[in-house]
Protein backbone atom coordinates (compact mmCIF):
# COMPACT_ATOMS: atom_id res chain seq x y z
CA UNK A 1 0.00 0.00 0.00
CA UNK A 2 2.73 2.62 0.67
CA UNK A 3 4.34 1.98 -2.50
CA UNK A 4 1.16 2.51 -4.50
CA UNK A 5 0.76 5.47 -2.32
CA UNK A 6 4.10 7.17 -2.81
CA UNK A 7 3.58 6.18 -6.69
CA UNK A 8 0.40 8.19 -6.82
CA UNK A 9 2.27 11.22 -5.17
CA UNK A 10 5.00 10.98 -7.69
CA UNK A 11 2.55 11.23 -10.38
CA UNK A 12 0.38 14.09 -8.44
CA UNK A 13 3.48 16.15 -8.04
CA UNK A 14 5.01 15.72 -11.85
CA UNK A 15 1.53 16.94 -13.12
CA UNK A 16 1.19 20.28 -11.21
CA UNK A 17 1.52 23.41 -13.08
CA UNK A 18 2.28 26.24 -10.47
CA UNK A 19 4.51 28.55 -11.87
CA UNK A 20 5.03 28.93 -15.45
CA UNK A 21 8.71 29.13 -15.17
CA UNK A 22 8.60 26.41 -12.59
CA UNK A 23 9.02 22.96 -14.58
CA UNK A 24 9.38 19.94 -13.74
CA UNK A 25 11.14 17.59 -14.89
CA UNK A 26 10.98 13.88 -15.56
CA UNK A 27 13.80 12.08 -14.21
CA UNK A 28 15.32 8.72 -15.21
CA UNK A 29 14.64 5.23 -13.47
CA UNK A 30 18.70 5.91 -12.50
CA UNK A 31 17.81 9.30 -10.84
CA UNK A 32 14.74 8.00 -9.11
CA UNK A 33 16.59 5.31 -7.42
CA UNK A 34 19.17 7.57 -5.84
CA UNK A 35 18.55 8.24 -2.38
CA UNK A 36 18.32 11.21 -0.56
CA UNK A 37 22.85 12.47 0.15
CA UNK A 38 23.31 14.91 2.64
CA UNK A 39 26.46 16.48 0.85
CA UNK A 40 24.13 17.47 -1.80
CA UNK A 41 21.79 20.19 -0.37
CA UNK A 42 21.63 22.75 -2.45
CA UNK A 43 23.58 25.99 -0.79
CA UNK A 44 20.68 28.90 -1.63
CA UNK A 45 18.32 28.72 1.35
CA UNK A 46 15.71 29.08 -1.73
CA UNK A 47 16.30 26.01 -3.05
CA UNK A 48 16.28 23.95 -0.10
CA UNK A 49 12.61 23.28 -0.14
CA UNK A 50 10.62 21.59 -3.14
CA UNK A 51 8.39 24.18 -4.77
CA UNK A 52 5.91 21.49 -5.34
CA UNK A 53 5.17 19.62 -2.13
CA UNK A 54 7.12 22.05 -0.40
CA UNK A 55 9.79 19.57 1.33
CA UNK A 56 12.97 19.86 2.83
CA UNK A 57 14.32 16.69 1.02
CA UNK A 58 15.63 18.10 -1.77
CA UNK A 59 18.93 17.14 -4.10
CA UNK A 60 21.09 18.58 -6.68
CA UNK A 61 21.64 15.47 -8.53
CA UNK A 62 24.87 14.66 -9.83
CA UNK A 63 23.89 15.79 -13.16
CA UNK A 64 24.19 19.22 -12.08
CA UNK A 65 27.73 19.28 -11.52
CA UNK A 66 28.35 19.32 -15.88
CA UNK A 67 25.44 21.82 -15.77
CA UNK A 68 27.24 24.21 -13.81
CA UNK A 69 30.50 23.58 -15.89
CA UNK A 70 28.90 23.78 -19.18
CA UNK A 71 27.27 27.08 -17.63
CA UNK A 72 30.53 28.56 -16.09
CA UNK A 73 32.76 28.09 -19.66
CA UNK A 74 29.68 29.68 -21.54
CA UNK A 75 29.60 32.67 -19.45
CA UNK A 76 33.70 32.81 -19.46
CA UNK A 77 33.65 32.94 -23.44
CA UNK A 78 30.88 35.57 -23.69
CA UNK A 79 33.09 37.60 -21.21
CA UNK A 80 35.72 37.69 -23.41
CA UNK A 81 33.59 38.37 -26.38
CA UNK A 82 32.07 41.26 -24.77
CA UNK A 83 35.77 42.54 -23.42
CA UNK A 84 36.85 42.38 -27.77
CA UNK A 85 33.55 44.45 -28.20
CA UNK A 86 33.54 46.73 -25.25
CA UNK A 87 37.17 47.58 -26.76
CA UNK A 88 35.57 48.08 -30.42
CA UNK A 89 32.93 50.56 -28.57
CA UNK A 90 35.74 52.24 -26.54
CA UNK A 91 37.36 52.77 -29.72
CA UNK A 92 34.03 53.81 -31.79
CA UNK A 93 34.16 56.35 -29.17
CA UNK A 94 37.61 58.18 -29.20
CA UNK A 95 37.61 58.47 -33.05
CA UNK A 96 34.11 59.74 -33.40
CA UNK A 97 34.28 60.14 -37.15
CA UNK A 98 36.86 57.54 -38.39
CA UNK A 99 35.66 54.68 -39.75
CA UNK A 100 36.46 51.93 -37.42
CA UNK A 101 37.23 48.17 -38.84
CA UNK A 102 34.61 45.55 -36.94
CA UNK A 103 36.15 43.17 -34.34
CA UNK A 104 36.63 39.90 -34.83
CA UNK A 105 35.18 36.82 -32.61
CA UNK A 106 37.81 35.79 -30.60
CA UNK A 107 36.67 32.01 -30.97
CA UNK A 108 34.59 31.94 -34.48
CA UNK A 109 37.26 34.71 -36.04
CA UNK A 110 34.30 36.45 -38.10
CA UNK A 111 33.76 39.83 -38.35
CA UNK A 112 31.17 41.20 -35.07
CA UNK A 113 28.69 43.08 -36.66
CA UNK A 114 27.03 43.98 -33.11
CA UNK A 115 26.73 43.46 -29.70
CA UNK A 116 26.94 39.54 -28.35
CA UNK A 117 24.14 38.09 -27.01
CA UNK A 118 24.05 36.55 -23.25
CA UNK A 119 24.80 32.49 -23.81
CA UNK A 120 21.38 30.32 -23.66
CA UNK A 121 22.29 28.46 -20.03
CA UNK A 122 21.34 25.25 -19.08
CA UNK A 123 18.53 25.14 -15.78
CA UNK A 124 19.80 23.18 -13.13
CA UNK A 125 17.54 20.27 -11.77
CA UNK A 126 16.61 19.72 -7.90
CA UNK A 127 14.86 16.67 -6.92
CA UNK A 128 13.09 16.23 -4.13
CA UNK A 129 12.88 12.90 -2.39
CA UNK A 130 9.90 13.03 -0.22
CA UNK A 131 8.71 9.82 -2.24
CA UNK A 132 11.31 7.76 -0.99
CA UNK A 133 11.39 8.95 2.74
CA UNK A 134 9.88 5.94 4.77
CA UNK A 135 9.48 6.61 7.98
CA UNK A 136 8.23 3.25 9.22
CA UNK A 137 8.54 2.89 12.74
CA UNK A 138 6.44 5.21 15.52
CA UNK A 139 8.99 6.82 17.79
CA UNK A 140 12.31 5.30 16.38
CA UNK A 141 14.14 6.34 13.56
CA UNK A 142 15.27 2.25 13.12
CA UNK A 143 14.98 1.35 9.14
CA UNK A 144 14.04 5.07 8.27
CA UNK A 145 15.71 6.50 5.13
CA UNK A 146 14.03 10.13 6.47
CA UNK A 147 16.14 13.03 5.88
CA UNK A 148 15.03 15.15 8.75
CA UNK A 149 14.87 11.92 10.90
CA UNK A 150 11.36 12.70 11.87
CA UNK A 151 12.10 15.54 13.89
CA UNK A 152 10.62 18.61 13.84
CA UNK A 153 13.21 21.73 14.61
CA UNK A 154 11.04 24.15 16.04
CA UNK A 155 9.37 22.28 18.59
CA UNK A 156 12.23 20.22 19.59
CA UNK A 157 9.81 17.00 19.52
CA UNK A 158 9.47 14.02 16.50
CA UNK A 159 6.59 14.40 14.29
CA UNK A 160 3.87 12.45 15.13
CA UNK A 161 2.41 9.31 13.61
CA UNK A 162 -1.30 9.47 11.91
CA UNK A 163 -3.13 6.26 10.32
CA UNK A 164 0.26 4.16 10.50
CA UNK A 165 2.42 7.25 8.70
CA UNK A 166 4.49 9.83 10.24
CA UNK A 167 3.16 13.51 9.39
CA UNK A 168 6.76 14.79 8.95
CA UNK A 169 6.92 17.06 5.48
Amino acid sequence: IISLVDNRVIENVENINLDPLLKGETLSAIQKERQFENSRIPEMDECKKCPFCKHHAVNEPVENDKVIEKNTESLQKHERVMQVWESYEDEKKKKRNENIKKPMHPFTKKVMSRMPRRPVLSSHILQCHCAQSHCIQEGSNNGSNCPIECFNKETLQRYAFEDGRCTCP
